[in-house]
């Protein structure tokens, strides 16, 4: 399975999540703990793709945070 995103080139939306993409590539630690939160959401939830992404969220919202301060500051 793949998702593909789309974004206007510079926008908000591209920034965050190449900010979270890099963040994860660079921290091992950050990538397996998603992967660990995305299986859980997959085993509490295998037929509901909504209730799987409210799942996740939570850490999605928590580590965008630190990404987007991380890929700031390398960027700057």
């Amino acid at each position: 399975m793949a998702q593909l995103h789309f974004f206007t080139m510079g926008s908000r939306e591209a920034h965050r999540h190449l900010a979270f993409r890099d963040y994860l590539r660079t921290h091992p630690g950050a990538a397996s703990a998603y992967a660990a939160v995305k299986r859980r959401a997959r085993d509490r939830h295998p037929n509901d793709s909504h209730a799987y992404g409210a799942e996740k969220q939570p850490w999605i919202d928590q580590t965008e945070a630190q990404a987007l301060a991380w890929y700031s500051e390398r960027n700057a």
